[in-house]
């Protein structure tokens, strides 16, 4: 092999100054042609065989004459150049660039900010959170909007009316798929989202409670150095509590709303009830508890491995008998795919535990290591492929 390589890299340079032979250049285009012809990326095996075929006729001056006349453009020569260093080399990279293509990075730190006028500001990737005081600023304590903007641009004038006076105007933070952000709010506590989720939030707390609302999944760590009470709304419910680390789940798309208790007490409460369900129905939570709020059903609570419920804070994969459907949804939200006939995946569940920060592929190999279940991707489309 390192004899071959040594060959190639002559003839290469030769190729380069335009110092080899008419045979030797008939055997660079014969073999170009032999790769660009076929529509897949050669394998290790056919790599080696043309490698021993091609220094085999070098050695033994048997290079074939063609009849026809090739030509080959400046372009044509450097892809030459380039098949040439593939067989020296071998194909590793091509391969795993032609893979990569069907797979997809984890998600980062993305998210837009929504001011109380409207304006949509996108959020830097390379900062984790923001921090909303007398002024809005990322977490390292730089500026949002930079001096520019601040003075000629009238967003500066909205966060700044909103901050300062007394009227308390609601903002927004929403994260897309793949997409994850830290915010410190008015009164010092702080919030995690996790991917597709947004949060409203008052510019100030004014009066005796401190209010936002929550679509999508996040997790609090509320100051308590206030009496006011702390209250976070889904479309559903609301979770009332005065100084506590806990988190919420509340996809429009899910099935189930969870509020899993970390520390602390809190109290759920269920909202927009039907006739037939009591008017006061809520329950108390301790930590290490989970309430479930099924459509169309009352509010349940249970024991519950909380570092499961909330590694994606973390940035981990943490399952924990978690079935299939679930995990599928995670990965939708984490990778921005779409996942093929989520209702009909069979009823699996998973114990497991990784990073987030690694690629689709290696989540999907886990899998299929501890279940053998298979799967294939079509654009941003993941399907259950059946063995």
């Amino acid at each position: 092999m390192d004899h071959n390589n040594q060959q190639a890299e002559k003839l290469l340079e030769r190729y380069k100054q335009g110092l080899c032979t008419e045979e030797e250049i008939r055997l660079l285009q014969e073999t170009l042609l032999e790769f660009s012809d076929s529509s897949r990326v050669p394998d290790n095996e056919t790599i080696a065989d043309s490698r021993d075929r091609v220094w085999a006729k070098l050695e033994e001056g048997t290079i074939p004459i063609r009849k026809r006349k090739l030509w080959v453009s400046a372009l044509g020569y450097a892809a030459a150049a380039v098949v040439l260093l593939a067989i020296a080399a071998g194909v590793y990279f091509m391969r795993s660039e032609q893979e990569s293509a069907h797979d997809f990075e984890p998600g980062g730190n993305r998210a837009t900010l929504t001011l109380a006028d409207g304006t949509k500001v996108d959020l830097s990737s390379a900062q984790d959170g923001i921090i909303i005081g007398d002024g809005i600023m990322y977490m390292d304590g730089s500026k949002i909007l930079d001096d520019r903007q601040q003075t000629t641009d009238n967003r500066h004038n909205s966060v700044k009316e909103s901050l300062m006076s007394n009227v308390s105007r609601l903002m927004s933070l929403t994260t897309p798929k793949g997409g994850t952000y830290q915010i410190v709010l008015p009164d010092g506590s702080k919030v995690w989202l996790n991917a597709s989720s947004t949060l409203k939030y008052p510019s100030r707390f004014i009066g005796d409670k401190r209010e936002i609302f929550l679509e999508g999944e996040g997790f609090f760590d509320v100051n308590n150095k206030t009496v006011a009470p702390f209250i976070v709304r889904t479309a559903d419910q609301e979770v009332q509590v005065l100084g506590t680390a806990f988190s919420i789940s509340a996809y429009p798309e899910d099935d189930v709303v969870k509020t899993t208790l970390a520390s602390g007490a809190v109290k759920v409460s269920l909202l927009n009830q039907s006739p037939d369900q009591p008017i006061n129905q809520s329950l108390l939570l301790a930590p290490g508890e989970q309430s479930a709020l099924h459509k169309n059903s009352r509010l349940q609570k249970e024991k519950t491995d909380v570092n499961s419920e909330i590694s994606w804070k973390n940035n981990e994969f943490i399952f924990n008998n978690t079935s299939l459907t679930d995990i599928m949804r995670q990965l939708e939200r984490w990778y921005d795919i779409e996942v093929a006939d989520k209702e009909s995946l069979p009823d699996k569940r998973f114990y497991g535990q990784m990073s987030r920060q690694v690629n689709l592929s290696q989540v999907l190999e886990m899998i299929h290591e501890t279940s053998k279940l298979s799967f294939t991707i079509e654009g941003r489309r993941l399907s259950l492929r059946k063995e």
